[in-house]
């Protein structure tokens, strides 16, 4: 129920009547006693039965009324100053720093004299698949497991590879388009200062190989390299090309921590991605006892080690385990190897990078 001994007296800043200004049963105005409606009003009616009052916002429907809301006037202010945004036709042209720098590539057209886009021809979209640069160009055109799309060359880049691209042509390869392009049209389709040389070559991916394959195929002085957890597409690249250099059969890496197979990565390898197979094995531990099976002896550089890679004996078939810089081998892969060595290092800096060391590692084998 309603109070209707409500305590009535003075009102305060905002109007109100504050609560206790007077005691209860004070002779006040009761909830019943005022007028419905709100404070002002002296109409009793129901709300539907009003009729809409003149006021601030009383005159809207007659102010507006048979008008479209898009014919407006545009930057009109709103009530709290702020602007509304015009219509699509009724935006001012472009013309800003940014926006010049947005459509050096577009023109005018004479006719209409709206922008169109540049007349330079689309080569499609940068892909990780694609091959540049000379020494890996070369090495995929004479690779008969390759099947290549394209061929986009600058005249001077394909004077470069204008002798393999004919032997392979001789040898009854399947030889790609050749597509005479600009630069820029390279540049596109590469990651930023990326050493193209003027050579791009859309080509497929290599087929995956398997250990077990390896090792059916590898002779009695064999060699491979397995890397643990080597993630720099640049140290994989110099591997392979070390590995290519000096007779190693193939570099096994974990499948999960590994980079794929990219431009960059067969730019760095100038070609050894076309002649070493890169072996992707899920567990290495489970790996090396497999090699350890075939008669492999692995042998994994670690600065723990107590004798060096030239002290230690080696066997025929040797398999050479590097870690990645800073951590350097896993528990597990340590203890499958046979034994653990270390390069003589010493001076201000005792480490060397693990592209490096792996080529010093290969060197003395192939020295011994």
């Amino acid at each position: 129920m309603r109070n209707q001994n409500r305590p009535s007296g003075p009102r305060n800043r905002t109007g109100k009547k504050p609560f206790g200004a007077k005691p209860y049963g004070g002779g006040g105005r009761g909830f019943n006693d005022r007028k419905s409606g709100g404070r002002g009003r002296s109409d009793d009616r129901p709300y539907s039965d009003r009729k809409p009052r003149d006021g601030k916002f009383g005159d809207r429907d007659r102010k507006f009324g048979g008008r479209d809301r898009d014919d407006r006037r545009p930057n009109t202010r709103g009530p709290r100053g702020d602007s509304f945004r015009p219509r699509r036709d009724q935006r001012p042209e472009r013309g800003g720093y940014r926006d010049r720098e947005r459509d050096r590539d577009y023109k005018a057209s004479p006719e209409t004299g709206k922008k169109l886009k540049s007349d330079r021809p689309n080569y499609g979209a940068p892909s990780p698949l694609f091959l540049f640069g000379t020494h890996a160009v070369s090495a995929a055109l004479q690779n008969p497991r390759r099947k290549h799309k394209r061929l986009l060359c600058t005249e001077n880049g394909f004077s470069q590879i204008e002798d393999a691209f004919t032997k392979a042509q001789e040898a009854g390869h399947k030889m790609p388009d050749v597509i005479h392009v600009e630069r820029e049209d390279i540049e596109r389709l590469l990651p930023r200062d990326a050493v193209h040389q003027g050579l791009l070559l859309d080509t497929s991916a290599l087929e995956e190989v398997f250990l077990t394959d390896v090792i059916n195929e590898a002779d009695e002085k064999a060699c491979i390299v397995v890397m643990d957890q080597v993630t720099d597409p640049h140290n994989i690249g110099a591997i392979l090309r070390s590995a290519s250099a000096f007779g190693a059969v193939a570099v096994v890496v974990q499948k999960l921590h590994a980079p794929d197979m990219t431009g960059t990565l067969a730019k760095i390898a100038s070609g050894a991605a076309e002649h070493v197979p890169v072996v992707r094995e899920v567990n290495l531990s489970r790996a090396l006892q497999q090699l350890k099976e075939a008669g492999f002896f692995c042998i994994g550089l670690d600065e723990r080690g107590e004798a060096t890679l030239a002290e230690h004996p080696l066997t025929d078939r040797t398999a050479i385990v590097l870690g990645a810089e800073g951590p350097g081998l896993r528990r597990l892969v340590s203890e499958n190897c046979d034994a653990l060595v270390r390069l003589p290092t010493g001076g201000a800096i005792g480490s060397i990078n693990v592209s490096n060391a792996a080529a010093v590692a290969l060197y003395e084998l192939v020295r011994k």
